[in-house]
């Protein structure tokens, strides 16, 4: 009996990572929908090797409704792109906003938002999640 319920959990489980969204890195307008929040990280210099030492940021963190999978965009080493491995069930993404929309931004903490924008594979100690949008537009779900 164990067996068999573990074998239909297992199932679920494929199921809906078949269904989540599949995007591609390195394509403007891509759309996400999630809760907008703040998370205090560690910065410069050592990004929490050195906390003593290291000054404490505060980033903007998009918590998707949906998982979602990305993967390289067709072409994407020969054109250069830093992008080139898969991510799968992605469930927060670090959202860079230009400091001029940032305050904006702000006003939208711990609403359902729409952030539209380009998705990119994290390869920085200034990017904490393993996949980070760079923001053009962020409004609030209606």
């Amino acid at each position: 009996l164990v067996l068999c319920c573990a074998a239909i959990s297992l199932g679920q489980r494929r199921a809906s990572t078949d269904t989540q969204s599949r995007l591609k890195y390195d394509t403007p307008g891509i759309q996400l929908d999630g809760i907008l929040s703040e998370r205090k990280v560690y910065g410069p210099p050592g990004y929490g090797e050195t906390p003593a030492k290291d000054k404490r940021e505060t980033i903007l963190i998009l918590k998707l409704r949906h998982s979602i999978s990305v993967e390289p965009a067709a072409g994407a080493e020969a054109n250069g792109s830093a992008s080139l491995d898969s991510a799968k069930n992605i469930e927060e993404v670090q959202l860079f906003v230009d400091q001029s929309h940032r305050a904006d931004a702000q006003k939208l903490m711990g609403r359902r938002v729409i952030a539209a924008g380009t998705l990119e594979e994290s390869i920085t100690a200034s990017q904490y999640t393993k996949v980070f949008m760079d923001v053009k537009s962020i409004d609030a779900k209606p």
